[in-house]
């Protein structure tokens, strides 16, 4: 895609912040002002969405975590705040997970 957007000037590409640094990130901005970089890790963070989830969970799982579904999007939304956070300053991230 780079190579594309580096040929058609007038095309936007978004990609998500991937493996990329904080200086890769100036120095592909610099070179392509059309590519648009997302803050987020990987572009799925943007398609989490809690009420799918929560449907997804057997009942045992939704009867354990005290008051349910909006827990449930604080914890996702939490977690995707710090894992940005984290990224900003080069630490690895442990997606959200309970047993």
């Amino acid at each position: 895609m780079l190579d594309i957007l580096a040929q058609e000037q007038d095309w936007l590409g978004i990609v998500d912040r991937d493996e990329w640094d904080n200086a890769k990130i100036e120095e592909k901005q610099e070179q392509l002002p059309n590519l648009f970089i997302l803050p987020r890790f990987c572009i799925e963070n943007y398609l989490v969405l809690p009420d799918e989830i929560w449907s997804a969970l057997p009942e045992n799982k939704k009867n354990s975590i005290e008051n349910g579904c909006e827990t449930l999007r604080k914890d996702i939304e939490t977690q995707l705040e710090i894992g940005e956070i984290m990224l900003r300053y080069g630490q690895s991230l442990i997606l959200y997970g309970k047993d």
